[in-house]
């Protein structure tokens, strides 16, 4: 069994920010991350909003600098998945698929992943037309005519950036008009690509190898039509990765970790940060932020074995 002073469960922003403080804190610190670090800022073509690039920067580019930056401080960066968190002892026992780590604290950033629709079609026809990701498979459209389902930051970025590619672009959007940042929805009303569509829901994807179609159903009117279309791609919100944790800490109605100001959860010793933990703004930059407090919270409790939420 591995020890360490902190365990950051999650390679995105927040646990890319947490293992950076804390390793320049002194800390003893492993980052673990299932699959490649970065979450979903990965998959963003171009990212405007974040400070310190006036120009806008990749999400893979920002990813790499991020994961230089930590392993460059002396974070491990540790490809392997949490099956288990157990207490003994007064530390923590964080079971994965690469060994168990005993550590004094655990910080939680897994962030969340895309939500689905839920809808006749879409799981059959992931990959052959249904898609989560416009930096991803955009390609794969050129000249066609693809929809986006969602009205937020990310389905009006994703709806721009297929505009790249595809000959049109359908944005469906539940509510009465666009929720997104002014600057994306005053982008995407200007670009003559795309056409915006309120009110309206998809209820059923349409294909047989590939898909070919979708219905949708006007919410004023309740009226039901399909179209054509050659893409699905859908951005209609997050779900925290928090499954695996119900049994061990307190979590709010949607599945997030309830943490008090400074990341601290119900369980000492274990604090989380970015979009998994209750009330987070789902920003990149909040998420780098959470990471930072936690951090140094984290540094606080394991010098100090003093924990009180407030």
């Amino acid at each position: 069994m591995t020890e360490k002073d902190l365990v950051i469960i999650g390679g995105g922003a927040a646990g890319m920010s947490s293992g950076i403080f804390a390793s320049r804190l002194g800390l003893n610190t492993v980052i673990l991350e299932q699959l490649m670090p970065g979450g979903q800022v990965i998959n963003s073509e171009h990212i405007e909003d974040y400070p310190g690039f006036p120009e806008g920067i990749s999400g893979a580019e920002l990813t790499a600098k991020m994961q230089d930056q930590a392993m460059s401080n002396g974070v491990d960066i540790e490809l392997s998945e949490v099956t288990d968190i157990t207490d003994e002892n007064d530390r923590w026992i964080v079971q994965t698929t690469a060994g168990a780590k005993s550590t004094k604290a655990i910080i939680i950033a897994g962030g969340s992943s895309l939500r689905k629709l839920q809808v006749k079609g879409e799981d059959e026809l992931v990959g052959a037309g249904v898609s989560y990701c416009a930096t991803c498979d955009g390609a794969f459209f050129i000249d066609q005519n693809v929809c986006v389902i969602g009205g937020g930051d990310s389905a009006l970025e994703e709806a721009l950036t297929l505009t790249n590619f595809a000959g049109s672009v359908e944005i469906f959007c539940r509510g009465e008009t666009l929720h997104g940042q002014k600057v994306l929805v005053d982008r995407a009303n200007a670009n003559d690509k795309i056409n915006i569509h309120t009110n309206v829901e998809i209820t059923e994807i349409h294909g047989n190898e590939m898909v070919d179609g979708a219905s949708l159903r006007n919410l004023v009117s309740g009226e039901t039509t399909r179209i054509d279309t050659d893409g699905v791609f859908i951005f209609v919100g997050l779900e925290p990765n928090s499954d695996y944790l119900s049994p061990l800490m307190e979590l709010d109605g949607g599945g997030h970790i309830k943490t008090d100001s400074r990341m601290r959860t119900s369980k000492a010793g274990i604090l989380a940060a970015g979009d998994i933990r209750s009330q987070s703004a789902s920003q990149l930059i909040a998420a780098a932020g959470d990471g930072a407090t936690a951090a140094i919270t984290a540094f606080e409790y394991v010098k100090s074995g003093i924990w009180s939420t407030r």
